[in-house]
């Protein structure tokens, strides 16, 4: 575990093993909620999506056969909106998607890999954080603070809390 200081806040993890940075500057803590909420999301998916993300909401989304049909569906659904966002997908970009995602600002985008002339292009601005994901890291437990508490949501689970003043059973969501 790393300890990061991030803006009067830490980040208590290692994201090494989520993902490779390739290139970018550092990572703030809005970044990282971006970036938690862009992971949730494309792991919903199988098929070529494309997701952009802004203050941890989906801007646009859409799922094709090709990663170039879904890039421009997901960013016609708010271009607006789309800049400055997080980028991320669940196939490899190639050379000419990377040139059209590179149109417009965004900050990070998110791959399982890059061509290495996608990653040339998209290297071209020198802050844009480029992040390859690492496969096998998906978990069914999600923490949240939550009026000043701690929220534990995950399926298929029974997991035993203790607080300070009081212990409760927690057990994930039925299925019917």
């Amino acid at each position: 575990m790393e300890k990061i200081l991030i803006r009067r806040a830490f980040f208590y993890g290692d994201l090494e093993k989520v993902f490779t940075k390739q290139h970018g500057k550092e990572i703030s803590y809005n970044n990282l909620l971006d970036i938690d909420a862009a992971l949730n999301l494309i792991d919903e998916f199988s098929e070529p999506t494309v997701a952009i993300i802004k203050h941890n909401n989906a801007c646009g989304v859409a799922t094709r056969k090709s990663l170039l049909d879904a890039w421009k569906d997901s960013l016609a659904c708010d271009p607006v909106s789309a800049y400055g966002g997080i980028i991320i997908t669940n196939v490899t970009i190639d050379e000419i998607t990377s040139i059209e995602i590179d149109k417009i600002f965004f900050e990070i985008i998110i791959a399982p890999g890059y061509s290495d002339k996608a990653l040339d292009i998209l290297k071209q601005k020198k802050n844009r954080i480029i992040l390859a994901r690492k496969d096998g890291l998906k978990t069914d437990s999600v923490f949240r603070s939550l009026l000043n508490g701690v929220s534990l949501a995950g399926e298929g689970q029974k997991q035993r809390i203790k607080g300070r003043n009081e212990t409760c059973d927690y057990q994930g969501p039925r299925t019917r």
